[in-house]
């Protein structure tokens, strides 16, 4: 991807799949090389909330997991965007 080093984001992915594994948290993850968004990544976004971070590193991904993925409450400093799954008819 051009958003980021492919070290930084792979880095960034084998230290997700491990903290959901190590917190049992009741997630998906799925691995995208590209969100067509050529800065700030890596990427991480948060459904159904919509919830976007960008330039995701393990450290952040840490806060991230404790305030939103478990807490409830997004980290707003690192958000670039929310745009929510809608229900569909």
């Amino acid at each position: 991807p051009d958003c980021c080093a492919a070290e930084d984001g792979d880095r960034t992915w084998q230290h997700v799949k491990a903290e959901v594994k190590a917190h049992a948290l009741p997630v998906m993850r799925t691995k995208a090389a590209c969100l067509r968004l050529c800065t700030e990544g890596p990427w991480l976004v948060v459904y159904p909330e919509g919830v976007w971070y960008g330039q995701v590193t393990p450290e952040r991904f840490d806060r991230i997991r404790r305030e939103d993925l478990e807490g409830g409450v997004p980290v707003a400093e690192w958000v670039r965007a929310v745009k929510p799954l809608r229900a569909t008819d």
